[in-house]
Parts: C-alpha cells; sequence; structure tokens
C-alpha cells in the first residue's frame, strides 16, 4: 500500500506598513485643552475647546468656583498596549518640529 504524501501548509509573514491620508473629506478639530484619564485597560484623552471670549456669566461662575466647567467636544480612548509607540512618535515630531521651526514662546504664539 502506497502511503499518502503529507503537506506541511507553510506560513508566510508578510509585513505591511500602514499608510493614512488625509483628505478634504476628513474631519479636523480645534481644541486647545486636552485631559488625559487612566482607566484599567486604557488611557482616554478628552478634548475640549474652551472659550475664547467667555461671557459675562461664564467669567461669574468661573470666579466663584475657581472652576470653567466645559464638555469633552470628543474622546479618543488608547490602550495601554499602544502607549509607548505613541509617545514615542510624539517626541521623535516634536523634536522634528522643533529642528526644523524652532522653538517659540507662549508669548510669542499670541
Amino acid at each position: 500500500m502506497a502511503r499518502k504524501a503529507t503537506s506541511k501548509a507553510t506560513e508566510e509573514s508578510v509585513q505591511l506598513r500602514i499608510v493614512v491620508e488625509a483628505n478634504q473629506d476628513t474631519p479636523t478639530y480645534y481644541m486647545n485643552h486636552v485631559e488625559i484619564v487612566m482607566g484599567l485597560h486604557e488611557i482616554a484623552l478628552w478634548f475640549a475647546r474652551l472659550p475664547t471670549k467667555p461671557s459675562r456669566a461664564e467669567m461669574a461662575d468661573a470666579a466663584a468656583s475657581g472652576e470653567i466647567v466645559v464638555d469633552p467636544e470628543f474622546q479618543i480612548v488608547i490602550p495601554h498596549t499602544l502607549m509607548s509607540g505613541l509617545i514615542s512618535a510624539l517626541q521623535s515630531v516634536q523634536t522634528k518640529h522643533v529642528e526644523t521651526f524652532g522653538t517659540r514662546t507662549k508669548a510669542e504664539l499670541q
């Protein structure tokens, strides 16, 4: 009796680079405040837009309480497993930005 030939499935590893391309329909948000919130399995970034010119009532409330209360416009939730890479990427971009454009003080930005 002839033996049946056995074939082993060979797994090939394919490495792909993810490329994100923004277009004119990609939503763009301007936020001037971010709060970082930590959970058991993820970190959340709450983005808010502080009023550029608060009303008198908002100013009175802020003066009385010592706080400006705003709702976040959106949140981004990131698993802890991505945080080290994200921090490295942000530091790299910041370094390249300073090398390209130099540093600016808060007074220069206003």
